[in-house]
């Protein structure tokens, strides 16, 4: 019975999962909830009401057989209260089918809400670990129905053990020993069920990984990702292949599994069987020795037959309990999990204006799901209005710095200040009023021209002289002001009458972007890969034009960019390697000179 201990004993309890996933139906609907328990046990009661009625008007027809004498009153009497039960048998079924319908839609939006809330809160870092990636989508492929099934097979088990309960009464005033017979017959049928339910948990647990490569190679061969090189280098029918047999070992695991429970099932159910013959043969039994009526007998009857079967609904309740509770842990565990970089309880507030800019000091970083430093003991001062270029090798670590710059991660060791303040005492929302970013991996929001500027300075009602000034600035407007409806274009072609852009006009809409956020520090991770170098070079006459109040940090390769920067940071496995001028670092023929020196040559023979 070691299965039984888990249910209590192993993660989350069932008693706590039960009561935190009602706790989730309830706040998506109280009323609807509350109406659901009702009208469960009024469909739970019904049916007695309905087997006594029909024992009256069976044993009233069988004492006018007998003595030629029926009392028509109470005969129509009982039809008529009898044909009003089965019709509020009708009407609780369809409200009670109506009321779980609406809460079920009311609850999926309300768990995708906290999903969604959580999501936004997680770490840059949890989207990189694989084990956390197989329970964040466990959690999202589950969460949508779990919950929801785990509240029904509850009032499903309330239903029955009210039912069960009533019609105990009968079967006990007729011999003490049926319920208990009836009890034991079922129970193969639940041990059978639970044990399943926990195969079931460990496979698919186990079969996490390969469920999401499946879902891979299915967002591949179906959306845009890779829509274009798939159809250039012909490789779909491999794909297709990969995922026809990746499926095909998921089946085979899922079906032996399936068969064996099945056959279980077959054995537990002919116990069940076999006391419900028993006991039908025992109550005709004494009902032909005279001790019950005719109604009485054919009362018994449907009492054992709807007992039977909602004992075996209750122990069908009670196992799929356990297996919601096991695949619940996936969505408990992803909404528990706490971020790494959080807001300090008594944040320091940053100055309304950046004055004194960055301090780094001896940061090392490495990610939690790797092995190695990506960066290593970095000491650099970014003063406040320079503009400051960062270049290197790939894989040096120029990403990660500027992910650590906005928070994005806390240093493994060391410490960044912003004016003198440690990042980490200071609240996430209020450094990032102060930055912006343009990513080298920017995304693309499917939302009109405007609302893809606008969307970096959100809740703020979107200022149109602001917006098209930053459009301008980024060489956008002269794309955007072609389109058909202008600035209320959507882009991308996810919607109808949508315009996708070229990669370069992406990357203006979201420098605008970064434009329109309108912050102290501006950063540029090489976003301008796909822009016209003529466009490109008017784009950073834009941001050398900004005042001396606001940082520039930008990571190029453009020589002519770098020429321009007060200060040019080389990075090379994840140490500064040196810094300077242009001039100073070419002149000292180090990285920076090997990196750029046959640029500069090409760029002297054009």
């Amino acid at each position: 019975m070691n299965f039984i201990h888990r249910i209590f004993s192993s993660g989350h309890t069932a008693l706590k999962v039960f009561i935190r996933a009602a706790g989730m139906a309830w706040q998506a609907g109280p009323g609807w909830a509350a109406a659901g328990v009702a009208l469960n046990l009024a469909q739970a009661a019904i049916p007695l009401g309905v087997f006594y009625l029909t024992k009256q008007i069976i044993d009233d027809l069988v004492g006018a057989l007998g003595t030629g004498n029926l009392e028509t009153g109470n005969l129509l009497f009982f039809l008529v209260v009898l044909g009003g039960l089965w019709l509020a048998q009708g009407l609780t079924g369809t409200a009670g089918q109506w009321v779980q319908d609406i809460l079920q839609l009311r609850f999926n939006d309300h768990i995708a809400g906290i999903i969604q809330k959580k999501s936004v809160e997680m770490d840059l870092s949890y989207y990189e670990n694989p084990a956390l990636q197989d329970t964040f989508h466990k959690a999202q492929y589950e969460a949508a129905y779990r919950p929801m099934q785990l509240l029904q097979a509850v009032q499903q088990l309330l239903q029955s053990i009210f039912f069960l309960v009533l019609v105990g009464v009968w079967l006990f005033s007729l011999s003490w020993w049926l319920v208990p017979v009836l009890t034991l017959a079922g129970l193969p049928a639940l041990i059978t069920r639970m044990y399943f339910a926990g195969r079931h948990f460990n496979l698919d647990r186990q079969r996490a990984q390969r469920e999401r490569e499946g879902w891979h190679l299915h967002a591949l061969l179906t959306q845009d990702t890779a829509a274009r090189e798939l159809r250039l280098y012909g490789f779909g029918d491999a794909l297709r292949a990969r995922y026809r047999d990746l499926r095909a070992v998921l089946l085979r695991e899922k079906r032996s599994l399936l068969s064996r429970q099945a056959g279980y099932d077959v054995l537990g159910q002919s116990f069940e069987v076999a006391a419900l013959v028993a006991l039908t043969g025992w109550t005709a039994m004494k009902a032909l020795a005279g001790a019950l009526s005719v109604g009485s007998l054919v009362m018994y009857l449907q009492a054992f037959q709807r007992g039977q079967a909602q004992l075996r609904s209750a122990l069908s309740a009670m196992a799929s309990l356990y297996g919601h509770r096991l695949f619940l842990n996936y969505l408990f565990d992803f909404l528990d999990l706490k971020p790494r970089v959080c807001n300090p309880e008594h944040p320091v507030a940053l100055p309304a204006h950046i004055s004194g800019g960055f301090q780094i000091e001896n940061v090392s970083y490495e990610y939690p799901s790797n092995e190695g430093w990506v960066l290593q003991n970095i000491n650099l001062r970014l003063p406040h209005g320079e503009r400051i270029a960062v270049v290197g090798p790939n894989g040096s670590g120029k990403s990660t710095l500027i992910k650590l710059l906005a928070r994005f991660y806390d240093p493994t060791q060391g410490q960044i200040r912003l004016d003198g303040i440690d990042l980490r005492h200071c609240a996430q929302e209020d450094l990032r009023q102060h930055i912006g970013i343009v990513f080298q991996d920017f995304y693309h929001y499917a939302f009109t021209a405007a609302e893809n500027i606008a969307v970096s300075a959100i809740p703020q009602p979107p200022d149109e002289a602001r917006l098209r000034e930053a459009a301008r600035k980024s060489g956008a407007a002269n794309t955007i002001e072609r389109l058909p409806a202008g600035y209320d274009t959507m882009l991308g072609h996810v919607f109808q009458n949508g315009v996708e852009l070229s990669g370069g006009q992406w990357q203006q809409v979201a420098i605008a972007r970064a434009f329109y956020a309108d912050r102290d520090i501006l950063i540029l991770d090489e976003p301008m890969s796909a822009i016209d170098p003529l466009v490109e070079a008017a784009i950073f006459d834009e941001l050398f034009a900004f005042d001396r109040n606001r940082t520039i940090l930008f990571v190029t390769h453009r020589l002519y960019h770098l020429q321009r920067a007060d200060r040019i940071i080389v990075l090379d496995k994840g140490r500064v390697a040196e810094q300077g001028a242009f001039a100073e670092l070419m002149q000292a023929r180090g990285l920076f000179y090997r990196l750029f020196s046959g640029q500069q040559v090409a760029t002297a023979e054009q």
